[in-house]
């Protein structure tokens, strides 16, 4: 589920722009006005993503306890990691692949023992 909502919030808020003519003019955030509401929709997304964690952790889907973060900081972490790929995209199916990639050995990490 934490694949699908990086999946979701990517297609909604990088693919349009990243294939657009422009698309790396319009993701130069530093002198785009549209990057304090990206940046706000990362927030969100960054904070749903550690509630859906902590509820994670409390229902034993995962094990947090060797940790030495909180859920915040390591869906920051995840989000900032997955943001790094797209430096080095070059379609947005290679990104998604990638995003399920990075998200998997996130998820690895702290994969409840059986």
């Amino acid at each position: 589920r934490f694949n699908a909502a990086i999946l979701a919030f990517e297609k909604v808020f990088y693919e349009p722009v990243a294939q657009s003519p422009h698309g790396a003019e319009l993701m130069d955030a530093s002198i785009s006005i549209a990057a304090d509401l990206m940046k706000k929709g990362q927030d969100r997304l960054e904070k749903s993503l550690a509630r859906a964690l902590e509820e994670a952790i409390s229902s034993k889907e995962v094990e947090f306890t060797g940790m030495s973060m909180t859920p915040l900081a390591f869906t920051r972490l995840l989000v900032s990691s997955v943001s790094g790929l797209k430096k080095h995209a070059t379609s947005a199916k290679g990104l998604r692949r990638q995003i399920s990639e990075v998200t998997g050995v996130f998820f690895k990490g702290i994969q409840a023992s059986s």
